[in-house]
């Protein structure tokens, strides 16, 4: 008997041993396990963002300031190499305009004169189209209006380009270079033959609504009226002679070029004032009606 419970006795303390050793190994896995669901729970945890340098303090409304950048800084950034290749913000909206060459001889100033008083004489050539000439129609009649202004508005689309030729010789200071421009341009100075023709039937239109047109004036408050924006391209003739004859006296040696553009403004003037004179010839108190632009005419000869 003693010797059997010395063999359970053993055996007791085998198992106390087992048991002892799993309780332990159970312990180790819940330990593992453990660590294993907060190192999972780090991962999952977004990382912190970097500290921010603190603002300086602005007053109340600091947060609607802007912080503006020092001398220093500015010098920084345009000493930058992006900046010297790229160019400054808003280089694209502001882009310097390069100034003209700079006139060094008559011929260049006289020329400069021409292309002035060009874009002037357009101008006004414009103001008489878009306030006179669609109001006529609606106002005085179609057969009024044709003999008011016959080819007034070819006149004013045929000069402004005749202007782009002249410009884009402006700054060569070759006075052959403007005289070809005048004899490139021939066919616009042909018309000015047929809108000097027409003036006795323009002044007939003219003075038979004569009333009417005054309304328009003292609405638009033209103080010069339609009948000087008619005489315009008369007056622009007498111009056109006159610089020609400075650009010859400016030359050195003859120029044939710029005896033939002369003498095409010279032909057209003389047109004009032959039929000034048969006006005369034909019916005398008509002529005195025109007497005014027969001096207009006559202005083109005398220069």
């Amino acid at each position: 008997m003693t010797e059997m419970t010395a063999d359970q006795n053993s055996a007791r303390l085998s198992l106390d041993e087992i048991e002892a050793l799993f309780n332990e190994s159970v312990q180790a896995l819940l330990n593992i396990a453990t660590r294993c669901d907060n190192f999972s729970q780090r991962k999952r945890i977004p990382p912190s963002p970097p500290p921010r340098t603190p603002k300086p303090n602005m007053g109340i409304n600091s947060s609607a300031q802007k912080v503006m950048p020092t001398k220093e800084d500015v010098e920084v950034i345009q000493n930058n190499d992006l900046y010297t290749n790229l160019g400054a913000p808003n280089d694209n909206h502001n882009e310097a305009v390069p100034k003209p060459p700079k006139i060094t001889n008559k011929c260049g100033y006289i020329i400069n004169e021409l292309i002035t008083t060009e874009e002037d004489y357009i101008s006004k050539l414009e103001y008489v189209c878009t306030n006179y000439k669609q109001w006529s129609l609606d106002n005085i009649g179609v057969f009024k209006t044709r003999n008011l202004f016959k080819n007034f508005d070819e006149l004013f689309m045929d000069s402004v380009v005749f202007l782009q030729d002249l410009k884009s010789h402006q700054y060569t200071g070759d006075c052959q270079d403007i005289a070809k421009q005048f004899i490139k341009n021939r066919s616009l100075f042909q018309k000015y033959t047929t809108y000097c023709r027409n003036q006795q039937s323009a002044e007939t239109a003219y003075q038979n609504s004569r009333d009417k047109i005054l309304e328009r004036e003292i609405a638009l408050d033209d103080k010069l009226g339609l009948h000087t924006g008619l005489l315009r391209p008369v007056q622009r003739l007498a111009k056109y002679e006159m610089l020609l004859k400075e650009l010859q006296r400016a030359q050195e040696e003859e120029k044939p070029i710029l005896d033939e553009a002369l003498s095409l403004i010279q032909d057209v003037s003389q047109k004009s004032n032959n039929v000034v004179e048969l006006e005369h010839l034909l019916d005398p108190k008509k002529y005195q009606a025109n007497l005014r632009r027969s001096n207009s005419f006559q202005v083109a000869h005398k220069v």
